[in-house]
């Protein structure tokens, strides 16, 4: 008898390895679009939509509205075909759909990389195809018809999750047109970046001062308008303002991230033109006035840190008529740029630096030019940390002049902290270029230490596994990378 046992244990694991050995079949096409608001989800064993595995089923008819997370990460994830372990894999999910005519608030979150398609792929209406934490984006489209939708997904490590809604869209009602008054701007805010759909008023200022510093509640947060809730990514905001001025040189400061102009004629031209994707970069004018102008201020976000700041007052006029000076990160440093109006007494022009905006020193220096008004200077330097420039400007005659400084702010630059919703007191930390001497630091909203972990050097495209100390209470934090003495903002985290 325990032969017998004995050559049926053998012939019971010889058909274990022998079915252990047979490949899956993945079954699907690839190709079809799901209908009746059903996606076809096409799974593939690699982050870039490559070795296919098989193919799942989202939303129900009559909702395409779904919340998939694969079971966790570091699991084996079934599809209608093979078994996908949920590390480096992607998802291509494809639904034809009629819609009435109108408009429509598409809002995707994934972990890692997602996009959204309304033509099959040709083009993207949400494109945010990176290796990320779990991140919100909300487009407002106008259909009619029927549209063959594409939403792609990559998990790159760790957390996976992707999540798609559609609904009528909220809009803002009323003349977009009307101007504020007595300093107080009306703020006509917009879902996308060249104020596409009206969301709602967002007025600023008040009756003492038209001055304002806007960061809209943070990145990848929801802000209110008169009318509707707006991701604070992807949007835009046109300020009007009527206001009169008595004769004399007012002085203007506009900073933002990303782009920004100002007008004082109601948008037909600009004093100050910086309307392109950059990180905070602020433009000094100093310009006379006298009488009413119809001022517009017109601001738009891309993509993470966003912030929209105005000051105005009467002008220092300094010897020599500083019209614009700027400063903005490049892939090549920093360039700064200014333009000035007279000349005929200047010797040169020297550019300092700072790291706190007390201290400056010299770190270029540039001839008065006979033949244009217009100047820069490109700094190789890279900053860290928050940097202030400003200008040294020297006349033949001895005497010395400075301008006001402009800021570079700090910036999350190639690390990432996840997941942003730490329910066991375990979060990791990646970065995807060398570090020296890191030093991760736990911040409460108040500003106060809570704890440090000393990483040291670390080489590129490491994750480190972290531990928060178990006397953390439930809330808000920010998680900051130190490198070399220098410090950075991280990532916002919530301690459940």
């Amino acid at each position: 008898m325990l032969k017998n046992l004995l050559n049926s244990c053998i012939l019971i694991s010889l058909f274990a390895v022998r079915s252990l050995a047979q490949s899956c079949t993945p079954q699907g096409d690839e190709i079809t679009f799901g209908t009746n608001d059903t996606w076809i989800g096409y799974v593939y064993d690699n982050s870039d939509l490559t070795n296919y595995k098989g193919y799942i089923l989202q939303g129900t008819p009559g909702n395409p509205a779904f919340d998939q997370a694969f079971g966790g990460f570091y699991v084996n994830f079934p599809t209608n075909g093979c078994t996908v372990h949920t590390e480096s894999f992607s998802v291509r999910y494809k639904l034809r759909k009629t819609f009435a005519p109108g408009d429509y608030d598409f809002n995707i979150t994934g972990d890692d990389g997602y996009r959204l398609s309304i033509d099959g792929g040709i083009t993207w209406a949400v494109n945010n195809w990176s290796f990320n934490g779990y991140t919100e984006n909300t487009v407002t489209l106008s259909l009619n018809g029927t549209y063959d939708l594409v939403l792609e997904y990559y998990e790159y490590a760790h957390n996976n999750r992707i999540t798609f809604q559609v609904s009528n869209a909220c809009l803002g009602t009323g003349s977009t047109t009307v101007y504020g008054a007595n300093n107080v701007w009306r703020g006509y805010v917009y879902n996308g970046t060249d104020f596409n759909f009206f969301k709602g008023l967002r007025n600023q200022g008040s009756s003492v001062s038209s001055d304002f510093d806007e960061n809209f509640g943070g990145a990848y947060v929801r802000f209110n308008t008169s009318s509707c809730a707006l991701l604070s990514e992807q949007f835009s905001v046109r300020y009007r303002l009527s206001r009169t001025f008595s004769p004399n040189n007012y002085s203007f400061i506009v900073g933002s991230e990303d782009g920004y102009r100002l007008s004082f004629d109601g948008g037909a031209s600009w004093a100050i033109d910086n309307w392109s994707n950059t990180s905070y970069t602020s433009s000094n004018l100093m310009v006379n006035l006298n009488g009413a102008y119809n001022m517009v201020l017109e601001y738009r976000e891309f993509s993470g840190t966003n912030r929209i700041f105005f000051s105005s007052g009467l002008a220092v006029v300094l010897p020599v008529e500083l019209i614009s000076f700027s400063a903005r990160k490049t892939s090549s440093g920093i360039l700064v740029n200014w333009r000035v109006g007279t000349s005929a007494d200047l010797l040169r022009f020297e550019i300092e630096r700072s790291s706190d905006g007390q201290q400056f020193r010299t770190v270029g220096d540039k001839p008065v030019s006979l033949f244009s008004d217009r100047y820069d200077f490109l700094d190789p330097f890279s900053p860290s940390g928050q940097i202030y420039y400003r200008l040294k400007i020297l006349e033949r005659s001895g005497k010395i002049y400075y301008s006001k400084p402009v800021i570079i702010p700090y910036e999350n630059q190639g690390f990432k902290v996840f997941p942003t919703l730490v329910n066991n007191g375990n979060f990791y930390f990646a970065n995807n270029q060398p570090l020296k001497a890191a030093v991760i630091h736990v911040v409460d909203f108040a500003g106060r230490p809570i704890h440090k972990y000393l990483l040291n050097d670390l080489a590129a495209q490491q994750t480190t596994s972290l531990r928060l100390p178990a006397f953390i209470t439930k809330g808000f934090y920010f998680i900051k990378l130190e490198e070399a003495g220098v410090l950075r903002v991280a990532e916002k985290i919530y301690v459940q």
